[in-house]
C-alpha cells in the first residue's frame, strides 16, 4: 500500500507587474505531456499540451525518486542544462513509488520564489500546479492599494498609486472591480491581511490569479507583499478565493516588509 509523503509552489504579478513575472520555466498553469524511461534512474521531460512554442521542462530522478539529479528546457529547438538548486521530489512509498510533485523553491535575497509542477496520470503526465512569489524586502517598486471598506469590511473600491521610474507619484488609479474578481479581508495568526482572488477559465479547468496585501502601520495603504497563480491549492474549496491561511509558511519571508 504506498503512503504520500508531501507536497507545493512559484510567481508572476498582476496590472502592474511590480513583484515581477515569471520565467521560462512558469509557462502558465496547464498540462504537460511527460514521457518515461528506466534505467537506474527515471527521466520525464514534458511539453505543453498541444503547443510546441511552450517549453519543454525535463526531469531525471534518482533511482529511489529521492532526488532531481538533472533538469533541462528546452524552448523552440534549443535545448540547455539548468541547476537543481531548490528542487525536491515528493513521491509515494511502497512498491511501486510514484512522484506526487516536484517543487522548486529559489530566494534570491528580494522575492521568495516556489514552483511545483504534478501529475496527471500516474506519472506520465505534468502541470505547473502553482507558482508563489512573496517580497523579502521593501522597496518602492512594490504595488500599494488604498481600499474602501464597508460596515461589514467588504471592499468596494481599490485605488493603486502610480509608480514612474522616478518612484512613487501622488497619483491614485482606481482599479475597477471585475466580476470575476473577489477581494475578502482575512485575520490569520493576529495579521490582517487583504486577498485579491481573481479567476479565469482555461479549457475546461479554472485558473486562479491571487494578490496579497498588508498594512503593518494602519496608515490605510495597503503593500502588496505576494502573488501566485494556482489550479485550486490555496484556493478555499467553497468560497473559491485565496485562503491566506494556506499560505502562511510561504508567508514568513515576507516579515521585514512594513506593509
Amino acid at each position: 500500500m504506498s503512503k504520500s509523503k508531501s507536497s507545493v509552489v512559484k510567481g508572476r504579478h498582476g496590472e502592474h507587474g511590480k513583484l515581477g513575472k515569471g520565467n521560462l520555466l512558469d509557462p502558465g498553469l496547464g498540462t504537460v505531456e511527460a514521457t518515461h524511461t528506466h534505467s537506474g534512474s527515471h527521466t520525464d521531460s514534458g511539453s505543453s499540451a498541444g503547443t510546441t512554442n511552450k517549453p519543454i521542462v525535463g526531469f531525471t530522478f534518482s533511482a529511489d525518486l529521492s532526488s532531481v539529479t538533472a533538469m533541462s528546457l528546452t524552448f523552440k529547438g534549443q535545448s540547455l542544462s539548468l541547476a537543481t538548486t531548490g528542487l525536491t521530489v515528493n513521491h509515494t512509498t511502497g512498491d511501486t513509488p510514484t512522484v506526487t510533485s516536484v517543487v522548486q523553491s529559489i530566494d534570491n535575497g528580494v522575492t521568495s520564489n516556489t514552483t511545483a509542477w504534478v501529475p496527471v496520470t500516474g506519472a506520465t503526465n505534468y502541470e505547473v500546479a502553482s507558482s508563489v512569489k512573496v517580497a523579502k524586502v521593501s522597496n518602492f517598486k512594490l504595488s500599494q492599494h488604498k481600499f474602501t471598506f464597508d460596515a461589514q469590511d467588504a471592499i468596494t473600491a481599490d485605488q493603486e498609486q502610480v509608480i514612474t521610474r522616478w518612484g512613487k507619484s501622488t497619483t491614485w488609479n482606481t482599479d475597477t472591480i471585475d466580476s470575476n474578481e473577489v477581494y475578502r479581508k482575512q485575520t490569520v495568526d493576529g495579521k490582517t491581511y487583504v486577498g485579491k482572488t481573481e479567476s479565469h477559465t482555461n479549457g475546461t479547468t479554472t485558473v486562479y490569479d491571487f494578490h496579497i496585501y498588508r498594512d503593518d502601520n494602519a496608515d490605510g495603504i495597503w503593500t502588496e507583499i505576494a502573488n501566485g497563480k494556482t489550479n485550486s491549492q490555496y484556493i478555499d474549496s467553497a468560497s473559491h478565493i485565496v485562503d491566506i491561511a494556506q499560505l502562511q509558511t510561504l508567508l514568513a519571508a515576507s516579515a521585514s516588509v512594513v506593509g
